[in-house]
C-alpha cells in the first residue's frame, strides 16, 4: 500500500465521517428530548399541521364569517314583528275648568293599550338576492381557502416526515460506511510482537521501515504479555506475526493461519512479506 492510497483511504472516511455528523442531527427529530417532544404518526402529524397552522386557522375564521353573513342574508326575508304592551295609573286631584275648585279623580285609576306590528318587504329590486349570491361566493372562496391550506399542511408535514426517514436512513448508511472504513483501518497485515521490552526501540524501528513500505503493521502500546499480544493480532485481522525478542537481530516469523514460524534477519522481514503482498 503506497503513501498516496493511505492518504486516499484517510480522505474518504473524512468525508463519511462528516456526512455522519450532517445527516445526525436530523436523524434525531424523531427521537424525544428534554423539551417534552414525542414521537407522532405520520396521520397524527397531519391533522395537528390542519389544525394549528396560520393558513388553515385563517381558512377556517373565514369560513365562519362567511357562514354568518348568510345567515344573517337569509335573515332579510323574515318578516320584522314588534309586539308592544304598556299600563298606568293615574290619581290625585284635577282643578275643574267650569269653576276653577280642586275636585277629585273618579272612575277607573288603570290605563291600559298595547299593540302589533308586521313589517315585510315586498320589493327590493333584487338587492337581497345579490347580497345572497355574494355571500356564497364569498363562503365558496373560503371553503376552497380551507381545504387548499389542509392540502399544503398536508404536503408540507409529509415533505418533511419523509425528509426526516431518508435523514436517519442516510445517517444509518453513513454510519455503517464509516464503521466499515474504521474496521479497515484497525486490520493489520502484520503484528510486531515486543517480547522483550528492552527491544522495544529495534521493534519500533521495524514498524516504521514495515509502514514505509506499504505493510498495514501494528504493535502493542505497552508492555503485555506475549498471548496477549498474539491475541490482538488476530482479534486485528493480520495475517503475520513478528516476534522481537531474545534472539535479536533474528525475528520469529509466524504465519497465523498456520501456525508455522520461521527465524530470519531482521532485515529480510520485509523481503518475506513482498510476495504474500
Amino acid at each position: 500500500m503506497s503513501c498516496r492510497n493511505r492518504v486516499e483511504q484517510t480522505v474518504v472516511g473524512a468525508v463519511i465521517f462528516g456526512a455522519v455528523l450532517m445527516a445526525a442531527p436530523l436523524g434525531a427529530q424523531g427521537l424525544t428530548g428534554d423539551d417534552g417532544a414525542r414521537p407522532v404518526s405520520l396521520r397524527e402529524a397531519i391533522e395537528l399541521a390542519a389544525r394549528n397552522s396560520p393558513a388553515a386557522v385563517s381558512a377556517r375564521g373565514l369560513d365562519r364569517n362567511a357562514s354568518a353573513a348568510r345567515r344573517q342574508a337569509l335573515g332579510s326575508y323574515v318578516p320584522n314583528v314588534n309586539l308592544s304592551a304598556g299600563t298606568g295609573r293615574t290619581q290625585g286631584t284635577t282643578i275643574n275648568n267650569f269653576n276653577g275648585q280642586l275636585t277629585s279623580l273618579s272612575g277607573n285609576p288603570w290605563s291600559y293599550n298595547n299593540g302589533l306590528a308586521l313589517n315585510v318587504e315586498l320589493f327590493d329590486g333584487g338587492r337581497r338576492w345579490s347580497e345572497i349570491r355574494r355571500i356564497q361566493s364569498t363562503a365558496d372562496v373560503a371553503d376552497v381557502s380551507a381545504v387548499s391550506a389542509r392540502f399544503d399542511a398536508s404536503l408540507q408535514v409529509k415533505q418533511q416526515f419523509y425528509a426526516a426517514l431518508a435523514a436517519r436512513e442516510s445517517a444509518a448508511a453513513a454510519k455503517a460506511q464509516l464503521d466499515a472504513w474504521l474496521a479497515r483501518e484497525r486490520a493489520a497485515d502484520v503484528y510486531v510482537v515486543i517480547a522483550k521490552e528492552e527491544r522495544r526501540p529495534e521493534a519500533l524501528a521495524l514498524v516504521q521501515r514495515l509502514r514505509d513500505a506499504g505493510q498495514r503493521t501494528d504493535f502493542p502500546l505497552t508492555a503485555a504479555k506475549i498471548g496477549k499480544q498474539f491475541q490482538t493480532a488476530e482479534q486485528l485481522g493480520a495475517r503475520i506475526a513478528v516476534l522481537v525478542g531474545d534472539e535479536w537481530p533474528q525475528v520469529k516469523v509466524k504465519t497465523l493461519a498456520t501456525r508455522e514460524e520461521q527465524l530470519i534477519a531482521a532485515d529480510a522481514v520485509l523481503a518475506c512479506l513482498q510476495p504474500s503482498t
